[in-house]
Protein backbone atom coordinates (compact mmCIF):
# COMPACT_ATOMS: atom_id res chain seq x y z
CA UNK A 1 0.00 0.00 0.00
CA UNK A 2 2.00 3.37 -1.26
CA UNK A 3 1.82 6.18 0.81
CA UNK A 4 0.97 4.68 4.05
CA UNK A 5 3.63 6.45 6.77
CA UNK A 6 5.36 4.66 9.47
CA UNK A 7 4.09 1.04 8.00
CA UNK A 8 7.42 -0.45 9.95
CA UNK A 9 5.42 0.26 13.48
CA UNK A 10 2.20 -1.51 12.11
CA UNK A 11 1.39 -4.16 14.46
CA UNK A 12 -2.04 -5.15 13.15
CA UNK A 13 -3.47 -5.03 9.75
CA UNK A 14 -7.07 -5.88 8.75
CA UNK A 15 -8.14 -4.97 5.45
CA UNK A 16 -11.08 -7.59 4.73
CA UNK A 17 -13.48 -6.53 2.37
CA UNK A 18 -11.52 -4.20 -0.47
CA UNK A 19 -10.55 -4.86 -3.65
CA UNK A 20 -6.66 -4.94 -3.35
CA UNK A 21 -5.26 -8.31 -5.17
CA UNK A 22 -1.91 -7.74 -4.22
CA UNK A 23 0.04 -6.87 -0.60
CA UNK A 24 3.92 -6.54 -0.31
CA UNK A 25 4.56 -6.33 3.84
CA UNK A 26 8.13 -6.42 3.24
CA UNK A 27 8.63 -3.10 5.41
CA UNK A 28 6.14 -3.86 8.04
CA UNK A 29 8.86 -5.45 10.75
CA UNK A 30 6.50 -5.52 13.33
CA UNK A 31 3.22 -7.03 12.41
CA UNK A 32 1.59 -9.01 14.55
CA UNK A 33 -1.90 -9.70 13.19
CA UNK A 34 -2.52 -10.06 9.41
CA UNK A 35 -6.45 -10.08 8.92
CA UNK A 36 -7.98 -10.51 5.07
CA UNK A 37 -10.47 -12.38 5.42
CA UNK A 38 -12.92 -12.40 2.24
CA UNK A 39 -10.74 -10.06 0.10
CA UNK A 40 -9.68 -10.76 -3.60
CA UNK A 41 -6.21 -10.85 -2.59
CA UNK A 42 -4.26 -12.91 -5.08
CA UNK A 43 -0.42 -12.20 -3.74
CA UNK A 44 1.00 -11.91 -0.47
CA UNK A 45 4.98 -10.91 -0.39
CA UNK A 46 7.35 -9.81 2.88
CA UNK A 47 6.11 -12.06 5.46
CA UNK A 48 9.58 -13.08 5.92
CA UNK A 49 9.83 -9.85 7.11
CA UNK A 50 8.14 -9.79 10.08
CA UNK A 51 9.46 -12.91 11.04
CA UNK A 52 8.87 -13.83 14.77
CA UNK A 53 6.51 -10.98 15.64
CA UNK A 54 3.47 -12.44 13.28
CA UNK A 55 1.21 -14.60 15.42
CA UNK A 56 -1.93 -13.94 13.72
CA UNK A 57 -2.79 -14.92 10.22
CA UNK A 58 -6.34 -14.47 8.86
CA UNK A 59 -6.84 -14.93 5.32
CA UNK A 60 -9.88 -17.21 5.03
CA UNK A 61 -12.02 -16.94 1.51
CA UNK A 62 -9.20 -15.28 -0.15
CA UNK A 63 -7.74 -15.74 -3.34
CA UNK A 64 -4.23 -16.69 -2.88
CA UNK A 65 -2.25 -19.32 -4.52
CA UNK A 66 1.14 -19.82 -2.64
CA UNK A 67 1.62 -18.90 0.67
CA UNK A 68 5.59 -18.95 2.87
CA UNK A 69 5.61 -18.77 6.51
CA UNK A 70 8.71 -20.68 6.86
CA UNK A 71 10.35 -17.45 8.75
CA UNK A 72 7.10 -16.71 10.76
CA UNK A 73 8.19 -19.21 13.39
CA UNK A 74 5.68 -17.61 16.06
CA UNK A 75 2.67 -18.15 14.40
CA UNK A 76 0.25 -18.87 16.62
CA UNK A 77 -2.92 -18.81 14.60
CA UNK A 78 -3.68 -19.51 10.74
CA UNK A 79 -6.64 -19.71 9.10
CA UNK A 80 -6.77 -20.25 5.02
CA UNK A 81 -10.69 -21.82 5.46
CA UNK A 82 -12.04 -21.88 1.53
CA UNK A 83 -8.67 -20.77 -0.04
CA UNK A 84 -8.71 -22.98 -3.16
CA UNK A 85 -5.84 -21.72 -4.75
CA UNK A 86 -2.96 -23.41 -2.28
CA UNK A 87 -2.37 -27.14 -2.56
CA UNK A 88 0.59 -27.43 -0.34
CA UNK A 89 1.14 -26.37 2.39
CA UNK A 90 4.76 -26.72 4.89
CA UNK A 91 4.36 -25.76 8.14
CA UNK A 92 7.06 -27.52 9.79
CA UNK A 93 8.75 -24.90 11.06
CA UNK A 94 5.76 -23.21 12.74
CA UNK A 95 5.92 -25.26 16.13
CA UNK A 96 4.06 -22.86 17.93
CA UNK A 97 0.70 -23.02 16.32
CA UNK A 98 -2.40 -23.76 18.26
CA UNK A 99 -4.81 -23.46 15.89
CA UNK A 100 -5.50 -24.49 12.12
CA UNK A 101 -8.46 -23.81 9.74
CA UNK A 102 -8.00 -25.24 6.18
CA UNK A 103 -11.66 -26.35 6.15
CA UNK A 104 -13.17 -26.55 2.08
CA UNK A 105 -9.50 -25.52 0.83
CA UNK A 106 -7.96 -27.30 -2.16
CA UNK A 107 -5.05 -28.43 0.23
CA UNK A 108 -3.92 -31.68 -1.01
CA UNK A 109 -0.27 -31.92 0.83
CA UNK A 110 -0.07 -30.60 4.28
CA UNK A 111 3.60 -31.01 6.42
CA UNK A 112 2.77 -30.19 9.78
CA UNK A 113 5.93 -31.72 11.93
CA UNK A 114 6.14 -30.68 15.59
CA UNK A 115 3.50 -29.64 16.87
CA UNK A 116 3.55 -29.73 20.54
CA UNK A 117 0.66 -26.38 21.40
CA UNK A 118 -1.94 -27.58 18.95
CA UNK A 119 -4.98 -27.24 19.91
CA UNK A 120 -7.75 -26.58 17.47
CA UNK A 121 -7.28 -28.03 13.98
CA UNK A 122 -9.62 -28.02 11.02
CA UNK A 123 -8.81 -29.65 7.65
CA UNK A 124 -11.86 -31.12 6.77
CA UNK A 125 -13.67 -30.84 3.15
CA UNK A 126 -10.44 -30.19 1.43
CA UNK A 127 -8.05 -32.49 -0.70
CA UNK A 128 -6.23 -34.46 1.63
CA UNK A 129 -5.44 -37.81 1.06
CA UNK A 130 -3.06 -38.03 4.22
CA UNK A 131 -2.46 -36.63 7.22
CA UNK A 132 0.12 -37.46 10.31
CA UNK A 133 -0.73 -35.61 13.58
CA UNK A 134 1.33 -37.84 15.71
CA UNK A 135 3.88 -35.03 16.71
CA UNK A 136 0.90 -32.79 17.76
CA UNK A 137 0.42 -33.65 21.34
CA UNK A 138 -2.80 -33.37 22.39
CA UNK A 139 -5.14 -31.70 20.00
CA UNK A 140 -8.34 -30.76 21.97
CA UNK A 141 -10.81 -30.08 18.72
CA UNK A 142 -10.35 -31.63 15.47
CA UNK A 143 -11.99 -31.89 11.81
CA UNK A 144 -10.22 -34.17 9.38
CA UNK A 145 -12.93 -36.06 6.95
CA UNK A 146 -15.39 -35.05 4.09
CA UNK A 147 -11.99 -35.33 1.71
CA UNK A 148 -12.53 -34.96 -2.25
CA UNK A 149 -9.70 -35.51 -4.76
CA UNK A 150 -9.13 -33.59 -7.48
CA UNK A 151 -12.28 -34.37 -9.33
CA UNK A 152 -14.39 -34.07 -6.09
CA UNK A 153 -14.84 -37.42 -5.44
CA UNK A 154 -15.12 -38.08 -2.36
CA UNK A 155 -11.84 -39.96 -0.81
CA UNK A 156 -10.66 -41.41 3.06
CA UNK A 157 -8.13 -39.61 4.35
CA UNK A 158 -5.84 -42.04 6.38
CA UNK A 159 -4.88 -40.26 9.95
CA UNK A 160 -1.76 -41.43 11.70
CA UNK A 161 -1.84 -40.46 15.30
CA UNK A 162 -0.58 -42.22 18.09
CA UNK A 163 -2.45 -44.56 20.96
CA UNK A 164 -2.23 -41.74 23.23
CA UNK A 165 -4.43 -39.43 21.28
CA UNK A 166 -6.48 -41.74 20.36
CA UNK A 167 -7.56 -42.62 23.80
CA UNK A 168 -7.97 -38.97 24.17
CA UNK A 169 -10.59 -38.05 21.07
CA UNK A 170 -12.25 -41.16 22.84
CA UNK A 171 -12.75 -39.69 26.47
CA UNK A 172 -13.56 -36.93 24.20
CA UNK A 173 -16.52 -38.20 22.43
CA UNK A 174 -14.68 -37.29 18.84
CA UNK A 175 -15.87 -40.38 16.82
CA UNK A 176 -13.63 -40.98 13.07
CA UNK A 177 -15.78 -43.44 11.16
CA UNK A 178 -14.18 -44.89 8.05
CA UNK A 179 -17.80 -44.61 6.32
CA UNK A 180 -19.11 -41.27 5.25
CA UNK A 181 -21.53 -39.63 7.52
CA UNK A 182 -24.62 -37.82 5.23
CA UNK A 183 -26.45 -36.19 7.99
CA UNK A 184 -25.59 -32.90 8.15
CA UNK A 185 -26.62 -32.34 11.67
CA UNK A 186 -24.52 -35.25 13.21
CA UNK A 187 -21.87 -34.00 14.97
CA UNK A 188 -19.71 -37.14 13.90
CA UNK A 189 -20.03 -35.93 10.25
CA UNK A 190 -16.77 -33.67 10.01
CA UNK A 191 -14.96 -36.91 10.83
CA UNK A 192 -16.06 -39.32 8.97
CA UNK A 193 -14.37 -40.62 6.07
CA UNK A 194 -10.99 -40.72 8.09
CA UNK A 195 -9.29 -44.49 8.52
CA UNK A 196 -6.76 -43.88 11.27
CA UNK A 197 -3.51 -45.49 11.36
CA UNK A 198 -1.69 -45.54 15.26
CA UNK A 199 1.80 -44.81 15.07
CA UNK A 200 4.01 -47.74 16.44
Amino acid sequence: IEGLSDKDQLEKFVAWGNKIESYDFSKMTKLKSINLIGSPVKEIKGLSAAGSNLTTLDLGSTQISSLDVTQNTELQKLNLSYVKGITTLDLSNNTRLTELTTNNSGIRELKLGSKNGLKNINVSGSKLSSLDISEAGTIENIAVGLQTDATGTNQQIKVTMTQLQKDYFDSKGIIFTENIIANNSDKNRPNSNVKVIIKQ
